[in-house]
């Protein structure tokens, strides 16, 4: 079974220190990889498009990158973004940089094309005095803000220690000029815009932005992160068929943990049998090279994954010793009850029991119940729901309407450890 194998692999990884050298065999595999398809990026670094690229070694293919509409011929449809379908996870993900001042309005015009509602970002927008992506989304201090076809505005945020989750508002505002690579459009109040599309409907997307994962490097706890994840799957939005934008600074290291731990947990909630971590990888990087950057990184997939199946596990023990512990809870409090009510009824059989009659083959005596208490189906039924009636009242300690009805239950529980 894919969880039992996973766990065991890691504690066996951990054992024999092999982290370098699987992350060295993904390595050689990836580079083969691209070879073999001639996987290029000869639209990614042509002097169009060159500038769009963050880092000069993390672009995307020309096979797999996310394609923008283009409105006149000079305009360039290359955005540094890779779509990745992992069918057998039930994910659709776009692997993305963080946007630069200059591509901003590139980023809104893909999440508008492609129809997200749902944004993951892995970085802070500065780390350790460095740039690491462009303040490209409303906050507290500039509510509204216009990246050129798009204005964006925050409807709400929610700060926790390692986490922050906004609620933005997408509009569009003009049309889309790609050669026009202009930062935001000043810093004037988005609300003095004229919209010229403003029949089309505004959208609501949730930007969920985690802190705590240092470039290069990998969160102290797992569990923090679990938590996060735990946040960003509530949504149900990484179930919906719209892709989910995913982005870090290079948009590979950060960005392709978060893909690896998310697709692999939902893999095995679909009950996928047989999980190979490092092809995973290699596959997953014919769609976005580089993916994974460092074998710490993958070390702490590998470990975060097999934290959340033994969670799942222990968790899956508990709730078992909770059932059984109430089964026994509930088989107690109805013997008490049985005990409690020989207190009341007299033991000797009744109509309502059966009457014993001499057999005329001189067998023993059998049991047969008076015609005056002789019930059709009905009335077994109803006795039967009186029965169960009196039953939960007498264990929940609710009180009957008169002493006369609690009597009455007293003989129903009675009558059913003899009738049935």
């Amino acid at each position: 079974m894919a969880k039992e194998f996973l766990i065991a692999k890691f504690d066996e990884n951990e054992k024999n220190r092999q982290w370098n050298a699987i992350f060295q065999s993904i390595e050689n595999l990836s580079t083969k990889q691209e070879r073999v398809l001639k996987l290029s990026t000869r639209i990614a670094h042509s002097w169009q498009n060159a500038d769009k690229n963050r880092y000069r070694n993390v672009s995307a293919y020309d096979c797999s990158r996310v394609v923008l509409k283009k409105i006149s011929d000079e305009q360039s449809d290359y955005i540094n973004a890779s779509p990745l379908s992992l069918p057998s996870a039930k994910r659709n993900y776009i692997l993305t940089q963080g946007p630069l001042p200059s591509t901003c309005s590139d980023f809104w015009q893909m999440v508008w094309e492609q129809g997200c509602t749902l944004i993951v970002m892995l970085n802070k927008v500065v780390e350790k005095n460095l740039v690491k992506c462009h303040e490209y989304f409303a906050t507290n201090e500039q509510p509204a803000r216009v990246f050129g076809s798009f204005e964006v505005r925050l409807k709400e945020e929610e700060r926790y220690e390692h986490y922050i989750i906004r609620t933005l508002e997408l509009s569009r505002v003009a049309d889309h000029d790609a050669n026009d690579n202009s930062n935001e459009s000043s810093s004037v109040s988005s609300s003095n815009v004229p919209n010229a599309f403003s029949s089309e409907p505004k959208r609501t997307l949730l930007h969920f932005q985690f802190i705590s994962w240092p470039d290069f490097g990998v969160p102290h706890c797992s569990r923090v992160f679990l938590d996060f994840l735990d946040r960003v799957r509530t949504t149900g939005r990484l179930e919906q068929p719209s892709p989910v934008v995913v982005h870090c600074s290079a948009g590979i290291g950060r960005s392709g943990a978060f893909v690896v731990v998310d697709s692999v947990l939902s893999m095995i909630n679909e009950n996928v049998t047989s999980i190979d971590m490092e092809e995973l990888v290699v596959k997953m990087r014919r769609y976005r090279m580089g993916l994974i950057q460092t074998p710490q990184q993958l070390q702490f997939c590998w470990r975060t994954i097999a934290e959340a199946l033994k969670l799942e596990r222990s968790e899956a023990v508990r709730s078992g010793e909770r059932e059984e512990e109430g089964q026994k809870a509930q088989c107690s409090s109805s013997l008490s009850i049985a005990n409690e009510t020989n207190k009341f009824i007299d033991p000797r059989p009744t109509g309502i029991l059966a009457s014993s009659t001499a057999r005329s083959d001189g067998g023993p005596p059998h049991l047969e119940r008076s015609a005056a208490n002789q019930m059709t189906s009905g009335q077994q039924a109803k006795s039967l729901n009186d029965i169960i009636t009196a039953v939960r009242k007498r264990s929940s300690g609710e009180q009957f309407e008169s002493e006369e009805d609690a009597k009455y239950a007293r003989r129903l529980v009675l009558c059913s450890l003899f009738s049935f």
